[in-house]
């Protein structure tokens, strides 16, 4: 993916983010210099991780960008992510180079072999990362590529292999790509990711929820402004609402977004489709309404259903002891 099908963000999201998105472009300058090659943003889930590199790609004009979700590769095809890392950048090049590319070749015959040799299949994912850094060099004159890995919390062995590969210092082809490579992680990383984020090539950019002074300067965005009042029409009991948390419904929520936004305050106010709806199936309504849950205050985020913490309080504060037991039963249900 080019920075060209970057999807737009309100530029409300980006108020009280200022030091974090000159962090981004400083980063970018020392990839420049050939002194960093990996960026890791971190932080909790809705922290804007996303709104921060869409805005910083909307802005970045210097070098091409190849972008991928790498959330759900784990249960995908072996090497899935370099495979995809060199397709993109094969669409770099002209059709007679690309056509001509042993990177090509090397994808093509690929697709039409069934390996089963273990030192065969070594030998040709050596030669797909060899061949996928003389690609990142090719398109990579004068300015770095960008690489954008989003939702790396879940990435499978592959792709922290191929995350490695990059950021090492002893590189296995003669001309090392000037590369940032820039990855999201939902939380803090751990394990291997964590490992790999300690090298002398890597930051690591975490974006923690706002303090005062950031909350006071992204309700001040003309853009937060203009949402509110479309909204809310201006009506100040509306407003109020929405600051309490209560949601925008005039109306009381319906009794299968009630019992919804019940689970997602038992089940620790975040919570997968998946997860909920098992959770909901078991208490008796196998349907999830999507838009009823968001009409009565849930927000939807990163692949999630996350309850405002405000709302999340007033539900367990409201919801009898009987009926929280058997919610936990049943989230305990779910998970098990």
């Amino acid at each position: 993916m080019t920075r060209h099908s970057t999807p737009a963000r309100p530029a409300a999201r980006l108020a009280g983010r200022s030091e974090e998105l000159l962090a981004l472009r400083g980063a970018y300058r020392s990839a420049c210099e050939g002194d960093l090659r990996l960026l890791v943003v971190d932080g909790p889930s809705a922290a804007g991780k996303s709104a921060l590199v869409d805005a910083w790609l909307a802005e970045h004009r210097a070098g091409p960008v190849l972008r991928f979700d790498v959330r759900g590769l784990a249960t995908g095809e072996r090497d899935s992510l370099p495979k995809r890392v060199v397709e993109a950048a094969l669409a770099q090049l002209s059709p007679v180079r690309r056509d001509h590319h042993a990177a090509a070749a090397l994808l093509a015959h690929a697709a039409r072999s069934e390996v089963v040799d273990f030192m065969v299949v070594a030998e040709r994912r050596l030669r797909l990362r060899e061949e996928m850094g003389r690609l990142l060099h090719e398109i990579g004159v004068p300015n770095p590529v960008v690489v954008v890995l989003e939702g790396m919390e879940d990435a499978d062995r592959s792709s922290l292999e191929l995350l490695e590969h990059l950021v090492e210092d002893a590189a296995p082809w003669a001309a090392r790509p000037k590369v940032l490579v820039v990855a999201t992680v939902e939380g803090a990383a751990r394990g291997a990711l964590a490992r790999i984020a300690r090298a002398d090539a890597a930051r690591t950019l975490t974006l923690r929820p706002f303090d005062r002074d950031g909350v006071r300067a992204f309700l001040a965005s003309p853009d937060v402004v203009d949402a509110v009042l479309s909204l809310t029409g201006g009506l100040p009991e509306l407003i109020e609402k929405l600051v309490r948390g209560e949601g925008m419904a005039r109306d009381a929520a319906s009794p299968e977004a009630q019992e919804a936004l019940e689970a997602l305050a038992v089940l620790g106010g975040r919570a997968t489709d998946a997860a909920l709806a098992e959770m909901l199936s078991l208490a008796g309504h196998p349907r999830l309404d999507a838009a009823s849950l968001a009409r009565a205050g849930a927000v939807r985020a990163n692949g999630a259903w996350l309850l405002p913490p405000a709302v999340r309080e007033r539900l367990r504060a409201t919801m009898d002891d009987k009926r929280a037991r058997a919610l936990h039963r049943h989230a305990a249900d779910a998970i098990a």
